[in-house]
């Protein structure tokens, strides 16, 4: 049977293994948006202080992580935390076409 593919069936794994063997107690989720269908919830099991942001709101990510900021990542003030995860974002940094619209 042909199972379509995507960069999520490594990053996602990747990430949750990465967690599990790291000293991980506070983590931003950068480009968050739909992280609640792929990752989020395994994420939340394991991460103390988990904060999420992205350009578009997205009310089911926000109800798992403990802070989702709508904004975008470059205007955060100077914030540390032990890791910063962009799951299949980096690609889309700079598309100014995004709008709410779209998915919703």
């Amino acid at each position: 049977m042909y199972k379509e593919w995507n960069e999520r069936d490594i990053e996602c794994p990747a990430l949750v293994g990465f967690i599990t063997t790291h000293p991980v107690t506070t983590m931003l989720d950068v480009g968050a948006h739909w992280s609640w269908s792929y990752y989020a919830p395994e994420v939340r099991k394991l991460v103390a202080n988990y904060d999420a942001i992205d350009i578009l709101p997205d009310p089911q990510t926000k109800e798992i992580v403990d802070k989702y900021m709508v904004r975008n990542v470059l205007d955060l003030d100077n914030v540390q935390y032990d890791l910063v995860a962009c799951i299949s974002t980096i690609e889309h940094a700079g598309i100014s076409t995004y709008q709410v619209n779209d998915y919703y």
